[in-house]
């Protein structure tokens, strides 16, 4: 083996390398392209944040239980319903 087909061989291997890291970032951007329209398409977003999760959430920082603020405010801690005091 001489030195020039070693030098052949090895342009060529990085030709491929690169031509595969480019083929990889194209399917990695149409796979991002995919995910982000379907999240936009479904309100994936707005389901999580204003039906979901979020509600949760909220509640359980107003009033430290896992409900729906609203429901939640008869169940906080400091609610006069379940307080309890020795005055009579």
């Amino acid at each position: 083996m001489n030195t020039t087909s070693v030098l052949k061989n090895s342009n060529r291997q990085a030709g491929q390398v690169i031509i595969e890291a480019v083929l990889l970032a194209v399917i990695f951007v149409a796979l991002w392209m995919s995910i982000t329209n379907y999240v936009k398409n479904t309100n994936m977003v707005k389901k999580l944040i204003e039906d979901g999760l979020w509600t949760k959430i909220s509640g359980m920082i107003e009033n430290g239980v896992w409900e729906n603020p609203q429901k939640g405010r008869k169940l906080h801690p400091n609610n006069l319903d379940r307080s309890v005091s020795k005055q009579e």
